[in-house]
């Protein structure tokens, strides 16, 4: 008899980060890095689908005191290769701490990993677009395959905007393996500051596949004002395929035709009538 090493004691299965990382950037261009950006794959010793629950909380590094928080609920099978980030920015200059907590669906604590000293900027007003212009980015996005053929995928944008700011969001599809373009689709949205929002887009594959999604979000002047790419999306295809509206199939179920005689009734047809069903 043995215990595994889950916290849910004997019997219970494993999870833990297969890899994470943590990495900063200036997303504002004003030569400061401005944002925190955290990537992980989680992976479980269970050949099933496992409810996980990711926990990151900030502190800041002098005072200890807590500054902000996100918690993120992902279904995980075994060890598939998923890809999730988180990013966050402050809004002040400052060196904050960052805690990263995996728990499993009875919420007993299966990993964990901390980032300390970490020097960021707040973001300046003239962010992404140029002088005078607000910033907008992904606060969280996901993704779900139902069905088989279709990915949905999910986000919530923000603004350091206090007004309702229009945004578009586009999806490019690339062949995960020739790394080929494939198909776009794309939809505009209105948000206003860090109110809660979530909107999806779906794409349908036309052929079985892996594949790439990368998604860019622009402001109401077409500045890329922050990406996410979703890798390696198996899709099993009917056929069909494309972006928002379903796909149905159509055919002639019935047709007929007939000739009009001229004028003169001289059987003679000088027009043939079509009809379908």
């Amino acid at each position: 008899m043995y215990q595994t090493s889950g916290a849910g004691g004997p019997g219970d299965e494993d999870e833990w980060f297969d890899w994470i990382d943590a990495y900063t950037y200036d997303a504002d261009d004003d030569g400061y890095d401005d944002t925190a950006e955290i990537e992980y794959d989680p992976d479980t010793s269970c050949e099933c689908d496992i409810n996980i629950t990711l926990v990151i909380d900030v502190y800041d590094n002098e005072t200890g005191y807590w500054v902000n928080g996100t918690e993120e609920d992902y279904t995980i099978y075994s060890d598939d290769n998923d890809y999730w980030y988180q990013s966050w920015s402050p809004e002040y200059n400052g060196t904050f701490d960052f805690e990263i907590k995996l728990y499993d669906e009875d919420n007993n604590l299966e990993d964990e990993e901390e980032y300390l000293g970490i020097e960021l900027h707040a973001r300046s007003s003239g962010g992404g677009g140029g002088d005078g212009d607000y910033d907008e980015w992904f606060y969280s996005w996901d993704y779900d395959i139902d069905p088989s053929d279709t990915i949905i995928i999910g986000y919530d944008p923000d603004t350091d905007c206090d007004c309702t700011v229009t945004i578009y969001v586009y999806v490019d599809v690339y062949d995960n393996e020739t790394g080929n373009y494939v198909d776009t689709i794309a939809a505009e949205h209105d948000i206003n500051n860090g109110y809660s929002d979530w909107f999806e887009q779906n794409w349908t594959a036309y052929e079985n596949g892996s594949y790439d999604f990368a998604v860019y979000l622009y402001d109401e002047d077409w500045n890329e004002e922050d990406l996410f790419w979703i890798y390696d999306v198996y899709l099993s295809s009917d056929g069909g395929g494309g972006g928002d509206d379903e796909d149905h199939d159509e055919w002639f179920y019935d047709w007929n035709y007939y000739g009009v005689h001229d004028e003169n009734d001289e059987h003679q047809w000088n027009k043939v009538i079509i009809g379908y069903d």
